[in-house]
């Protein structure tokens, strides 16, 4: 991850101003777990205000688009619906500003973060949280809007060059179209570390795919519905709650959120995915080697029950979207697309293309043939990455399940040592099973801790 310079001094100078009430200095500066998007740091002032000010990363996207859209739908959330959000003490969309980046600086949420405390919550506390999350998700449907695409003031716009878009299909081909123009100014040719070096990934290949996505697009969509804001990711840790009342006080993370379909919104809560793969043998065998794991998978269901009986009555649109038959297969190319190349994940792309050409006859009239296909060389190559990645994750899997090291690596300093050591141990157990030196390499070359 690139990482950008700015002036922690200033940020600091730009906090005291913004709290006031008496404020005069920072006394105390705590830099948060790192995230994957932002920098953030908690500022706690000599009256005893705490607020949280963060900073985008380059992956965000563009800092000002970023920032001034969060800060827009941020307000609105808090002016219009009156939901639970942290307020601004300020911002700025000025990178020339003495702090030398765009950056937000808001209240500290009040509260607790629900992944503090959810596991140790009892069953009839888990639903209730559920009944607050069906109504929030309610609240949001509640507003539809004439456009797709991000919230902005006017005046951030004013030399704007893409967006809104009036129908879903055109905001479905100006993803792909975007992308393609990108892919034609920036990607160059490169090593794909899921594949030999006799084979590099070349970006007339990505340009394939996306064109293929283009021919797919008129196909994507089931059908017109109103569109509405959501959040992009609600997992235990953007939801806080109060510890006594066991009542949701802020809801955080608004950045990338847009107003789309329900179709292209996330499916379900995150935080109540169960963790790892659902199938019964998986469940079976983890019942085996941890007693409490069935009890646990089944209270995880109970809750997802829970939460689609409420939306099938409070929120009808979304329950709609929800049900809709093969929807996670139209959906999937148009989530993935968006810097594939730069992510270094055209394989996932790929993927979903290729599942949903398979699948065609499940989803288009018997009349309509597949516009898209596939060389049997691009299927042998993708193959063999996908037995690749398969092999890895299980591996990395395993290895968060045995609470060794959580997948994405990060470790608390305490039990660094310890990691490192079973990193080694195990990507050397890793790498001998190959079956040649060249495909040794390889595997040491995707090893990603």
């Amino acid at each position: 991850m690139r990482y950008r310079k700015f002036n922690i001094s200033a940020l600091l100078d730009a906090a005291v101003n913004a709290v006031g009430d008496g404020a005069r200095s920072c006394v105390k500066l705590l830099k948060c777990v790192e995230g994957q998007y932002n920098k953030a740091f908690i500022i706690t002032m000599d009256n005893g205000v705490e607020v949280l000010a963060k900073i985008p990363n380059p992956n965000a996207g563009p800092a000002f688009y970023t920032a001034a859209s969060e800060v827009a739908t941020r307000q609105f959330l808090r002016t219009v619906l009156k939901l639970p959000v942290p307020r601004m003490y300020a911002y700025s969309l000025d990178p020339l500003n003495p702090v030398g980046a765009e950056y937000i600086i808001e209240e500290k949420a009040e509260g607790k973060p629900l992944g503090s405390l959810w596991y140790q919550w009892q069953t009839e506390s888990q639903l209730d949280l559920v009944n607050q999350l069906v109504d929030f998700e309610t609240k949001l449907t509640s507003v539809s809007f004439r456009r797709h695409g991000c919230i902005y003031y006017k005046k951030d716009l004013e030399k704007k060059d893409r967006g809104p878009w009036s129908t879903p299909l055109s905001y479905l081909a100006a993803m792909g179209i975007n992308e393609i123009q990108w892919a034609k100014a920036y990607a160059k040719p490169r090593i794909n570390p899921y594949r030999s070096f006799e084979s590099p990934e070349s970006p007339d290949e990505y340009i394939s795919l996306l064109e293929r996505y283009l021919q797919l697009v008129p196909h994507l969509l089931p059908g017109p519905s109103r569109t509405s804001l959501s959040h992009p990711d609600l997992h235990l840790d953007n939801i806080f709650v109060d510890p006594g009342t066991k009542q949701i006080t802020r809801i955080i993370d608004w950045q990338s959120a847009s107003v789309s379909e329900p179709f292209f919104q996330h499916k379900i809560p995150r935080l109540l995915l169960p963790v790892g793969s659902s199938t019964t043998s998986n469940r079976l065998k983890a019942a085996l080697e941890e007693p409490n794991a069935t009890d646990d998978a089944d209270r995880t269901a109970d809750l997802l029950s829970h939460y689609q009986r409420l939306t099938r009555l409070k929120n009808r649109r979304r329950w709609a979207a929800m049900t809709l038959r093969c929807r996670s297969l139209l959906a999937e190319p148009s989530s993935l697309l968006c810097g594939a190349w730069s992510r270094n994940d055209v394989f996932s792309f790929r993927h979903a293309l290729i599942h949903l050409a398979a699948q065609w006859e499940d989803i288009a009239p018997a009349t309509v043939s597949c516009p898209i296909q596939f060389t049997e060389k691009e299927l042998e190559l993708h193959n063999s990455e996908l037995e690749l990645l398969e092999g890895l994750g299980e591996v990395l899997h395993q290895l968060q399940k045995d609470n060794l090291i959580p997948l994405g690596g990060m470790v608390l300093r305490e039990n660094y040592e310890q990691a490192s050591y079973t990193n080694n141990a195990v990507k050397e157990m890793f790498v001998n099973m190959a079956e040649s030196e060249s495909q040794k390499l390889l595997y040491s070359r995707i090893w990603p801790y």
